[in-house]
C-alpha cells in the first residue's frame, strides 16, 4: 500500500481526496480492509502529509537521530527484525524472495570463512 500511495502521490500531487478515494476503492481487494481503514484515519492530518516530504522526512529522520540514543540489540531481536522487513519486501514476487535468501546464504558462507 506504501508503494501505490507513493505512486498516486506523483500521479496526483496534493489531491489527498483523490488519493484517499482510490484506495477506498481498492479496500478489500488490494489491500486490507483494516490497513486502508488505519491509513485513512491517520492521512486525514496534513501532518501525515507533510512528513512525506523528503525535506521533512529528512529533517524528522535527522532529530530522531540527535535526540535518540545507542543501544545494543541482542542478535534474536536483529534477526527477527530483519526478517519481518525481509518478509514484507519478499511479499511481491518469488524471485524476490528468492534473491534475498541466496544473498543471506551468500553473507553467511563468506562471513563463516573471512
Amino acid at each position: 500500500m506504501v508503494d501505490r500511495v507513493d505512486a498516486l502521490r506523483a500521479q496526483f500531487g496534493d489531491d489527498i481526496e483523490k488519493i484517499q478515494g482510490i484506495l477506498k476503492i481498492h479496500s478489500n481487494k488490494m489491500f486490507s480492509s483494516e490497513f486502508v481503514e488505519a491509513f485513512l484515519k491517520i492521512s486525514k492530518h496534513i501532518s501525515f502529509w507533510f512528513f512525506l516530504e523528503d525535506e521533512a522526512l529528512g529533517e524528522y529522520c535527522q532529530d530522531w537521530i540527535d535526540t535518540g540514543r545507542d543501544e545494543e540489540v541482542p542478535y534474536k531481536e536483529l534477526k527477527e527484525i530483519a526478517l519481518m522487513f525481509a518478509s514484507v519486501f519478499d511479499a511481491k514476487s518469488k524471485f524476490t524472495s528468492e534473491h534475498s535468501l541466496g544473498v543471506s546464504s551468500l553473507v553467511r558462507y563468506y562471513s563463516k570463512n573471512v
